[in-house]
């Protein structure tokens, strides 16, 4: 049945309400693509997670108006027609939506949940939030998805939350859900927006894998090597290298001065020259210096460094770039 005028005011604030949700979701990839991309370059996954906010965008435009009302004023056939539309829309989105009452009650959902967690419609219907959740995870949150509308400080309405589902089978994966609270007819209403971000975790599991990996082969190398980034930040000090200068990477390690490990004053070091293309500057620094040929956009340097550990030592230095997908120099490698 459409619903009365009277209902109106309660759906506009619903479908606005819903809106902010997933806004909120949008705007937590887009922070978290800005972050990963820093690291690994943007992947198929990235590209699924990306679908997953859009969608759900989607979502924000059919979900408020689901089962309350059409706000223009349609004659009676055409609110039905466009609320069969919407609802057709809303079966097909991938993004899970749960309604529940302040007790956590899930009073409807979509196609979309019931693929994600393996339950039947009507086992879910009826049944708390937290039957959704790992044993776990529901164990910190203890009681509050039974009294969502009490617990609405713990739960940060509105705000992105990370825990692990529990499908049918009981098997756990990874999910992020967003809450966000609405009235209707005068009744708290809870909308729980849900995505399964198995695919993520992995991706950041991989980026992680790849950072410790790099780390060990630039602190194991028998090498003095030290890295900096696109800001002059030592982010990089091996123990060859405190071997080497003396410094410890404790004393190096963010700052901006690679020359404090090898001479007395204040001047740029290869990486840097490299890092700010200053090849002329290379030259009248190094009696010895040419492209690399084995780096591209790298380079050789070879000097004298009269004090370095109290001792007069020649050195073959090499600098190598690295860039990001955009071609834009992230950091530098030297080794001595």
């Amino acid at each position: 049945n459409v619903a009365s005028n009277n209902n109106v005011d309660d759906a506009q604030h619903f479908f606005d309400d819903t809106t902010k949700t997933v806004q909120l979701m949008h705007k937590a990839y887009l922070s978290y693509q800005a972050k990963l991309n820093q690291s690994l370059n943007k992947s198929a996954n990235l590209f699924i997670f990306y679908m997953l906010a859009l969608t759900a965008m989607i979502l924000a435009a059919v979900f408020g108006y689901l089962g309350f009302s059409v706000l223009s004023k349609k004659s009676t056939h055409q609110q039905l027609e466009t609320v069969a539309q919407l609802n057709a829309v809303f079966c097909s989105v991938i993004a899970g939506v749960f309604v529940c009452d302040g007790r956590g009650i899930i009073q409807k959902t979509n196609p979309a949940a019931i693929k994600i967690f393996g339950y039947q419609e009507a086992k879910m219907l009826g049944s708390n939030f937290s039957m959704l959740m790992s044993e776990s995870y529901r164990q910190d949150y203890d009681g509050v998805f039974e009294n969502v509308s009490e617990n609405t400080c713990t739960l940060c309405t509105g705000k992105r939350h990370e825990g692990l589902g529990q499908r049918n089978d009981g098997s756990t994966f990874p999910i992020e859900f967003v809450i966000t609270e609405s009235r209707v007819n005068n009744q708290g209403v809870f909308i729980f927006v849900v995505h399964d971000i198995t695919l993520r975790k992995a991706s950041e599991n991989a980026v992680l894998e790849q950072r410790r990996l790099f780390v060990q082969l630039i602190e194991k190398q028998s090498v003095a090597t030290f890295l900096i980034d696109a800001e002059h930040r030592i982010t990089q000090w091996n123990h060859a290298c405190e071997v080497l200068t003396g410094r410890s990477a404790k004393e190096m390690l963010g700052t901006t001065e690679p020359w404090r490990g090898f001479y007395p004053e204040a001047r740029p070091s290869l990486a840097e020259l490299v890092l700010k293309k200053k090849k002329n500057e290379i030259k009248d620094l190094y009696a010895v210096s040419n492209r690399s040929v084995l780096a591209a956009s790298g380079w050789h340097a070879e000097a004298w460094i009269d004090n370095l550990s109290g001792k007069r030592r020649y050195l073959i230095i090499d600098a190598v770039p690295i860039f990001d997908i955009d071609g834009k120099i992230t950091a530098v490698v030297e080794t001595l």
